[in-house]
């Protein structure tokens, strides 16, 4: 069997108001961090420097009043809102592409876009920028830049289907090897996690 994920209110976690608009408390509630080094919010929110791949992100949650990492957080999941921390430069650029959970090839040849499960983790996104003077800045001296919620346009979708059914295409067609690369493609990518 398997566990089921806690879950958590993120209503109860800011101690607002039933009805409250947890977008907006969670907005607010990160406010307080911007300009602040992620190691210094680690520290006052008692979240230990690890090595995890994922400790950016639990002390966003953590910021948020989140002390479970494992947990779904109610009202997201209700909204479907996905959190994702990017790393950008100074001026603002992008140091790395966001990712999004791995898939099976198979499963994805069966999908269509009206429904795909990549569809829904673009839906609505809570961005939280963590601003790096160089690509390679150790993650505790990265500086908490202004949190936004971000949905794709009508634009963004247009590019993100034409991207998606070239992928899904190849794939139907055995060419998994001849996926497109970064620089090919108009809004997504799939890069292979392993070598099989």
């Amino acid at each position: 069997t398997t566990r089921q994920k806690p879950q958590v209110s993120i209503l109860e976690a800011l101690q607002m108001p039933l009805g409250g608009d947890p977008e907006l408390g969670v907005l607010e509630r990160l406010e307080r961090y911007i300009g602040r080094q992620l190691g210094d919010v680690a520290d006052s929110l008692g979240v230990e420097l690890g090595n995890a791949k994922n400790w950016a992100a639990s002390v966003v949650r953590r910021a948020i009043g989140v002390t479970n990492d494992r947990a779904l957080l109610t009202e997201f999941e209700q909204r479907g809102i996905t959190i994702k921390v990017v790393p950008i430069s100074p001026r603002g650029k992008v140091w790395e592409a966001m990712s999004f959970p791995r898939f099976i090839h198979e499963e994805l040849a069966l999908e269509r876009w009206e429904t795909c499960e990549f569809r829904t983790y673009i839906e609505r996104i809570l961005i939280v920028p963590l601003i790096r003077s160089t690509k390679r800045e150790r993650k505790e001296n990265q500086v908490c830049g202004r949190a936004f919620f971000w949905s794709p346009s009508d634009c963004d979708l247009q590019e993100m289907r034409h991207d998606w059914l070239r992928i899904v295409r190849l794939v139907r067609q055995g060419r998994s090897a001849s996926l497109p690369s970064y620089g090919e493609t108009l809004a997504i990518h799939v890069r292979p996690k392993a070598r099989n």
